[in-house]
């Protein structure tokens, strides 16, 4: 999934259409929302018939059906926009909870795994991730922990350090849950909107054609 900020701009705008192109928000976000893309916020600027809008986008696939679909019902009000900005919101911080479980779990080799809880909290430090919530269950032999990261590459050299070293110790674990958060920031990434704005073109092209059969 990825965040992303778009600015949309009416064309050839009026008040009346403005005020239409604001009253059916609604019935874009059911349509959309078929796609796996989920609107987080919707702000107006009516002075420039510019609509900015904050979603998220579980499945990028879908992104051409998207815009030619919002492009048709656009249409379908006779109302035309223009993708004049869209930018990926980057997350600064990824985090996970997870519940990890030690396998063939004996009372001597739980005690060697609450003892190796020092030797993981420093090399977490070295890769500079951030380990809370720690919580060792005795009845079922699990470990939940969440994990704040910064990149990918800190976080999988933390897995292999901590599989090495519990694998020299005799012990081994295995993930049974893993839950993932993110943290926005305002970082950006710019992309290319000619392809978006084609489709659009192309769904109102569609459109005009279907009207004049």
């Amino acid at each position: 999934m990825k965040r992303y900020r778009s600015e949309i701009q009416l064309i050839n705008p009026t008040k009346k259409k403005w005020d239409l192109f604001k009253s059916i928000d609604g019935e874009i976000v059911n349509l959309v929302k078929k796609h796996g893309v989920t609107l987080i916020k919707t702000v107006y600027e009516d002075e420039l018939f510019i609509k900015t809008i904050i979603f998220d986008d579980i499945n990028e696939g879908e992104n051409i059906n998207v815009v030619f679909e919002v492009g048709n019902f656009l249409g379908s009000h006779n109302l035309k926009m223009n993708i004049i900005k869209m930018i990926e919101i980057i997350p600064t911080v990824k985090k996970i909870k997870y519940v990890i479980k030690l396998i063939d779990s004996t009372p001597e080799k739980w005690k060697k795994f609450l003892d190796s809880e020092s030797y993981i909290k420093n090399i977490s430090e070295e890769e500079n991730i951030v380990r809370d919530y720690i919580t060792y269950n005795h009845n079922d032999s699990t470990l939940s922990v969440q994990v704040e990261y910064h990149n990918e590459k800190c976080r999988e050299n933390l897995n292999n350090k901590i599989t090495t070293y519990l694998n020299k110790i005799g012990l081994h674990q295995e993930i049974i849950k893993a839950i993932e958060f993110r943290d926005y920031s305002d970082e950006i990434i710019d992309l290319p909107l000619y392809n978006a704005n084609k489709l659009i073109d192309l769904a109102e092209e569609s459109l005009d054609k279907l009207s004049h059969m």
